[in-house]
């Protein structure tokens, strides 16, 4: 049985990694061109058992392993890293034992995507990311260990996508924004730290995603809005500090999707929503400040998607009740 290649490209788009492999070992032909196939190896990544000893087995594999999942992987040290060079994306998250050092990093040059979730050990610092120049997406949520400072993002000007969740340490400053200009998606959420104020936000000019949940500094002001024009996605859950009111949703206007959710400071009143006139995704749980109403559905025509769950002193009447009835996606 042969297929052409560009069928047999498509076919393997709705296969497993599991079936590939499967699929590859029926017959010679498949085999070459399945698992030989760069363009075929970069749609599917391999997992590798987390109670491995070693990785060296990688090196006698007749085929390039491009998308590589070592989640977990407790046993593994710097030497198994020898066998992880010219990976497109690896995911190491939860890999925190003190056996992966910098040296480990050495081998990642190169590297399109980067999961280290959870790596949080100080054997892991600034000079891991040197090697790491040229990243497109990485997830560093929870590396909060003090020897990952401002200077590791210098390593990272030009990154698209970057995950910093849980990186509460002070050793984060506003100085480390200064090198993510012109980056895509950014999540920070939990960077509550006093290091990181509203200044920050002056170096995100043009971002079309960025989380920051629970960052409720009163650092992070009005003023900090007015770098976020034209963006995207915000969700903003639980940043309930008084320095953020109406104003800041002036520049919001044409967002295409917000959670404020828990954002329930009185300076959040129905002047916000003129703003959000378009909107396609609105979050609000728990916005049950007084200084909201029903009004607020006056500027929300349209509206895909609301989330408006215990806000239980918004009245809701029978003019009202009509709007809400042409939401499809709707939960109050």
């Amino acid at each position: 049985m042969y297929l052409q290649l560009d069928i047999l490209y498509e076919v393997s788009l709705y296969l497993s990694t599991h079936d590939i492999l499967s699929f590859s070992f029926a017959s010679q032909y498949f085999y070459r061109n399945i698992l030989n196939n760069k363009s075929i190896m970069l749609k599917h990544c391999f997992t590798v058992k987390s109670n491995i000893l070693s990785l060296k087995f990688l090196s006698n594999l007749s085929y390039k392993i491009l998308n590589l999942n070592i989640s977990n992987c407790n046993n593994i040290t710097d030497d198994d890293f020898n066998y992880l060079k010219n990976l497109y994306t690896l995911n190491m998250s939860e890999c925190n034992q003190n056996t992966i050092t910098n040296r480990a990093f050495e081998n990642l040059r190169g590297i399109y995507g980067l999961n280290m979730s959870g790596c949080r050990q100080n054997t892991i610092t600034d000079k891991s990311f040197e090697y790491l120049k040229g990243i497109q997406i990485l997830y560093m949520d929870n590396c909060y260990q003090n020897t990952i400072t401002d200077k590791a993002f210098e390593y990272l000007r030009g990154i698209h996508t970057l995950d910093i969740s849980g990186c509460r340490q002070n050793t984060i400053t506003d100085k480390a924004f200064t090198n993510l200009k012109g980056i895509h998606t950014l999540y920070m959420d939990g960077c509550s730290q006093q290091t990181i104020t509203g200044n920050a936000f002056q170096h995100l000019t043009g971002i079309k995603v960025l989380h920051i949940d629970c960052c409720d500094q009163d650092s992070i002001n009005d003023k900090a809005f007015e770098y976020l024009k034209g963006i995207h996605t915000l969700s903003m859950v639980r940043c309930t500090q008084n320095t953020i009111t109406d104003r800041a949703f002036e520049h919001l206007k044409g967002i295409h999707s917000l959670n404020m959710s828990q954002c329930n400071q009185h300076t959040i009143t129905d002047n916000t929503f003129y703003y959000l006139k378009g909107i396609n995704s609105l979050g609000m749980v728990n916005c049950n400040q007084v200084t909201i109403t029903g009004k607020i559905f006056e500027h929300l025509h349209g509206i895909i998607s609301l989330y408006i769950k215990f806000c239980d002193q918004i009245k809701i009447t029978e003019e009202i009740l009509d709007k809400l009835q042409n939401i499809p996606d709707l939960i109050m």
